[in-house]
C-alpha cells in the first residue's frame, strides 16, 4: 500500500507527496541528490526539514518539538493536502472499512 499502491515506500514518501508547500520538499530533494553518494543515509530528515520551516520559529511548544514523529499534527490543513490525489488508492482500500451502518 505504502506509498502509493504501486511502488516501494514509507510514510515519508507519502507525507513527501501531500506537502502544502511542496517547494519546500523539492528543495530537499535537489539537496538528497547531492549528497547521495555519501554512506549516511537521510532517513526521515525531509519531514523533519519541512516542518522546520513551516513552524519557525514556533517549533518547539511546551517543549514538544512539532516537527517529531511522536508531537507532529498530520491533522494540520496547513502542513499537509489530505484531500490530494495521491491519497486517492489508499482512500479507495481503506473506504470498505469506514462506512456507515
Amino acid at each position: 500500500l505504502f506509498p502509493n499502491n504501486n511502488s516501494n515506500g514509507n510514510l515519508e514518501d507519502v507525507l513527501s507527496s501531500i506537502t502544502v508547500r511542496h517547494d519546500l520538499i523539492d528543495c530537499f530533494q535537489q539537496y538528497e541528490q547531492c549528497v547521495n553518494h555519501y554512506p549516511q543515509k537521510l532517513n526521515h530528515s525531509r519531514i523533519y526539514s519541512y516542518l522546520d520551516m513551516i513552524l519557525y520559529p514556533n517549533a518547539i511548544v511546551n517543549g514538544k518539538d512539532l516537527r517529531k514523529e511522536e508531537f507532529r499534527n498530520y491533522r494540520n490543513h496547513t502542513h499537509w493536502n489530505l484531500h490530494h490525489e495521491y491519497l486517492d488508492p489508499l482512500y479507495s482500500f481503506l473506504s470498505p472499512y469506514f462506512q456507515a451502518q
